[in-house]
Parts: structure tokens; C-alpha cells; sequence
């Protein structure tokens, strides 16, 4: 399995919209939604950083997704900010991963 980190400026994207999107690119076994939570919120509000963990089964697909030239976002609108992620990171986080069908 290789992780890649995507981030983008929408941050009113929904978790269906990230799962149909990345569902299109072969291989992908999950998507983790980035959260933070809003301190000076007293209800504690979890919100969406505007970047996702994709999970793809081999470096092979991961290295085709990396090597397209254009990914925008789900809305079309803006360019797919794409990095390798290290596993040092993922192992430090406890991530949530919602596994695609």
C-alpha cells in the first residue's frame, strides 16, 4: 500500500464527494477526510482541513495517479496539491480510513 497526501482549497467538500472522486482512479483502497477541531468553539466542531490521505494497493497506481499531468478537484475548479506521504507521519496519526466498495 502507498498513501498519498492531496490537498485542496475547498474545504465544503463532502465525504461522498472525495469517495466518488478518488473511486475513478484505479486501486484506490481508501480516502481519510482531514479534520481539525475548532477550540474557541465550546461545541468543539470538527471541520475539513481541505486535504485527504488516498491509500492506493501499489506504488505502481500511485506512481501513474502522481505522473498525470492536470488533477483537479472534485468541483473542477482548482489543481490537486499531490505529495508522496511518509509512513513516519501515518504512524503518529490515528487515521480513520473509509475504505471505498
Amino acid at each position: 500500500m502507498l498513501v498519498l497526501y492531496i490537498g485542496f482549497e475547498k474545504t465544503k467538500t463532502t465525504l461522498d464527494d472525495l469517495l466518488e472522486f478518488f473511486g475513478k482512479y484505479p486501486n484506490v483502497l481508501n480516502v481519510t477526510k482531514r479534520l481539525y477541531e475548532d477550540r474557541k468553539d465550546p461545541e468543539r466542531k470538527k471541520h475539513f482541513k481541505g486535504s485527504v490521505f488516498v491509500v492506493f494497493k501499489d506504488r505502481d497506481s500511485a506512481e501513474k495517479f502522481m505522473d498525470m499531468k492536470s488533477v483537479k478537484s472534485p468541483d473542477g475548479n482548482e489543481e490537486l496539491i499531490r505529495k508522496w506521504q511518509k509512513g513516519k507521519y501515518l504512524n503518529k496519526k490515528r487515521l480513520n480510513l473509509i475504505y471505498l466498495n
